[in-house]
């Protein structure tokens, strides 16, 4: 069951009248404050009112019968940051994660990032990121294998997650990198996706290739990072490097990467399932 309070001095109209949308077979997404996304339910039945007390504390008599899909355990939360690059179903408008964690109820989400959650939280476990080139036959690290997996190109995946997925499987990228921060604050030159030192103590800007990110533009950012790292950050003869992570690289990008020493592509592919 779920329920919200009706409209009055106290109590806000907006949960009231999402609540009054919903269908059977519409899907909830619950978060839980400080903790994260953490459970999937399923609508089964309309909207109604009653006056029964169920919860402690309050009332909330506008309800629907919910039955539960997934349930993670706390351990298993996504972070409000998955919600980055999801929009309002109803408004378009970019949703802010932080209003999940003050406790804003009834986001409307598009069917597609629903969706999207939902695999998120069946599988939980970043487990399964694949270079292009470690596949079967091939040198360094093996991919963890996975069961029921739905392989993304990088461009399906929302940025935050794609973000977490690179952070938690380093080596994947470069065997021995170490992570130093995310989003790490390069001033004028903007945020660092992945500021990371190498086993040889080099240090290396990752940079995520966005979704129709100009080829020149990419590798512009990236070298201006590059660029603020060297003089802010590097040692005395300590190197600096960028990596630019993407899906398969068009002719433009590689064109523009030919030639900088300190700057290579690293191509990615994602998938989401259990490990075994």
């Amino acid at each position: 069951m779920w329920g919200v309070k009706e409209p009055g001095a106290r109590s806000s109209a907006y949960g009231f009248q999402q609540l009054n949308k919903v269908g059977e077979s519409d899907r909830f997404i619950f978060r839980i404050t400080k903790h994260g996304i953490i459970a999937c339910a399923q609508v089964v039945s309309k909207p109604f009112k009653s006056s029964g007390q169920i919860w402690s504390g309050a009332l909330y008599p506008q309800r629907v019968k919910i039955q539960p899909v997934i349930v993670n355990d706390l351990r298993h939360a996504l972070p409000f940051s998955t919600l980055r690059g999801i929009r309002n179903g109803q408004t378009g408008e970019l949703i802010d994660d932080g209003a999940c964690v003050l406790g804003k109820p009834m986001i409307p989400l598009s069917d597609e990032d629903a969706q999207f959650l939902v695999n998120l939280l069946q599988h939980p476990s970043p487990s399964a990121l694949t270079p292009a080139g470690n596949r079967s036959g091939s040198t360094g690290p093996a991919a963890a294998k996975s069961g029921r997996s739905q392989p993304t190109g990088l461009p399906n995946m929302h940025e935050a997650y794609l973000e977490e997925l690179i952070a938690s499987d380093l080596d994947q990228v470069e065997p021995g990198l170490t992570l130093i921060g995310r989003q790490h604050d390069a001033g004028a030159a903007g945020r660092i996706d992945l500021l990371c030192q190498s086993s040889a103590g080099d240090i290396v800007v990752v940079e995520l290739k966005r979704i129709g990110a100009r080829a020149v533009g990419v590798v512009e950012q990236t070298m201006a990072y590059v660029g603020w790292a060297h003089k802010h950050l590097a040692g005395p003869n300590q190197q600096v490097r960028g990596i630019i992570v993407g899906g398969k690289p068009d002719k433009k990008l590689q064109y523009a990467i030919e030639g900088i020493s300190n700057l290579k592509f690293r191509r990615v592919t994602v998938s989401i399932g259990d490990a075994e």
